[in-house]
């Protein structure tokens, strides 16, 4: 059972489409909004037009319907002067909502609930001021004085890692439904999080039959890692990694006091790798089957950019020096490393150099693996479309079967290679709105689930797709409170499946369990 206070979301209560303009950090701001497409529409198509308090951004919202097809018409004409507008599932809860348009019209289009008796007792059509009962300052994510607390799961397991270190969790939801081909909606970086947009019906007997059944997701915060073992806070983190084999979770952490962070299979920081065992500049790491210790460190004023191998023990076994491994790379700064399921080959990408470089097990060098850049493509299985030349890569990953994720920043792909390095296919989609990517950071993948997830710097959010590189869903957005990121630039998934996001500018690693059940096709 899942059970909610205060502001937060309950299981129980019901979800309505609706229109979301835009998220401001200021009440003003988000009523010059609501001004401007209160001029824009007629007096029946401003029902439930409002203003909402969540997490601390002034949110401004248009309809509460039950059919999703009555909304879309509305969703256009808000679209020609709100471009960022999208379609939401959500909650509507009264005691977050600060201004509402009232009307004695009833809103247009079939299958809108009525204003809320409290909310429409008044006939005049002119916009008024509604009391806030939940208000909160817009830079906190603190409760409103006498407001319950957050959620806590009643999952045990999850229930068990939460610790005086920790941050409370909270449960949180989101729906997402499968994007249309062509017809996914926009959405703005300061979108509520965790609470997915909403493709239009697609048009026509071929998209018709082209949408998969709904799926729906809704992500538990499990726990929120902000501090070392010596209390210390782990600033801007670039990069998380696991050791599935221990269930050990490593932080890159980075600004005047770069370390990697060891955390427990709980949770809890157990131990700081430091310069004491030759880690200055680490930028991002892996550890391969055996327990073995990979870190990619960038160039010092002392030493060279270069790989740090250890042992399951943290001894210090090989160092690799990557500015001369081959002719051209005296500039070379790595940004991250991964190695094949049996150790032998190393792929490290990085800048300026196009592709990622593959060693040996040595460290010796022994070529490119470099994807060509994909450009108006129409087919993900065929790379020959709209050649290029080389893409520059940002991320690689390689999973249990060997499989190679390569993400390209400059074009928003991932290129998926098998464990023999041959092409296979490519996922991902330039672009700023709902289901593209703006400046993808990581990627990483669940096996068991036949997920990949891809987390967005730029748009703080993170993409989920199939194995066949169909986009699911896309969950978060910015923010400070728990399921909410600030610039994320790095993603893991660990030996319990929970999904980790290294959410930079709120200096803390997260912690979520992404649920997902089929949804009945509508």
């Amino acid at each position: 059972m899942v059970v909610g206070f205060g502001q937060f979301a309950v299981a129980s209560d019901p979800e309505y489409y609706t229109i979301q303009v835009g998220s401001y950090p200021t009440q003003a701001g988000a009523e010059k909004n609501y001004d401007a497409l209160a001029s824009l529409l007629s007096v029946s198509e401003l029902d439930h037009l409002r203003v909402e308090v969540i997490k601390g951004f002034y949110t401004v919202r248009l309809g509460r319907f039950e059919d999703r097809s009555a909304i879309e018409g509305l969703l256009v004409k808000v679209r020609a002067q709100f471009a960022g507008a999208m379609l939401l599932s959500a909650y509507i809860r009264p005691e977050r909502i600060t201004k509402m348009y009232q009307s004695s019209q009833p809103a247009a289009g079939a299958g809108q609930a009525t204003v809320d008796s409290a909310k429409a007792d008044s006939e005049s059509s002119a916009p008024v001021e509604t009391e806030a009962k939940a208000e909160l300052s817009p830079a906190s994510t603190e409760l409103p004085k006498g407001a319950a607390g957050p959620v806590v799961s009643e999952n045990p397991e999850a229930g068990s890692k939460a610790s005086a270190a920790h941050e409370k969790t909270e449960t949180l939801f989101t729906q997402a439904i499968g994007a249309v081909p062509g017809q996914q909606p926009t959405s703005g970086s300061e979108a509520e999080p965790l609470v997915t947009a909403v493709p239009p019906a697609a048009e026509g007997k071929e998209a018709a039959t082209a949408v998969p059944p709904a799926r729906q997701f809704s992500i538990e915060v499990v726990a929120v890692l902000t501090a070392d073992e010596q209390g210390k806070i782990i600033a801007y983190p670039s990069s998380v990694f696991t050791d599935n084999r221990s269930g050990e979770v490593f932080v890159v952490t980075g600004g005047g006091r770069r370390s990697t962070v060891l955390y427990g299979p709980d949770f809890l920081p157990d131990v700081s790798l430091g310069p004491g065992r030759e880690v200055v500049s680490p930028v991002g790491g892996f550890v391969d089957p055996a327990g073995k210790l990979y870190l990619c460190q960038i160039a010092t004023p002392e030493k060279p950019a270069r790989l740090t191998i250890y042992n399951a023990a943290f001894y210090l076994e090989k160092v690799v020096n990557l500015t001369d491994r081959v002719e051209g790379t005296g500039d070379f700064s790595p940004k991250q490393v991964a190695v094949s399921p049996d150790g032998g080959l190393i792929y490290i990408a990085g800048s300026p150099h196009p592709g990622v470089m593959v060693l040996d097990a040595a460290g010796n060098f022994l070529r490119w693996l470099q994807p060509i850049k994909w450009m108006g493509r129409k087919d993900n299985t065929k790379i020959e479309e709209g050649r290029k030349g080389p893409d520059t890569i940002v991320d690689v990953f390689i999973d249990s079967d060997g499989d190679i994720y390569l993400l390209s920043e400059e074009t928003s792909t991932v290129y998926i290679y098998n464990s023999a390095e041959e092409f296979q296919m490519v996922l991902g989609e330039k672009g700023g709105v709902y289901g593209k990517l703006s400046r993808p950071s990581g990627v990483t993948v669940d096996k068991q689930r036949g997920l990949v997830y891809v987390v967005d710097y730029l748009r703080h959010s993170v993409l989920v797709y199939d194995m066949n590189g169909r986009m699911l869903s896309e969950v978060s957005g910015r923010g400070v409170g728990p399921g909410w990121v600030n610039f994320p630039t790095d993603l893991a998934v660990d030996a319990a499946g929970h999904l980790l996001v290294a959410d930079f500018f709120n200096n803390r690693l997260q912690v979520w369990e992404m649920k997902e059940k089929q949804a009945t096709p509508e």
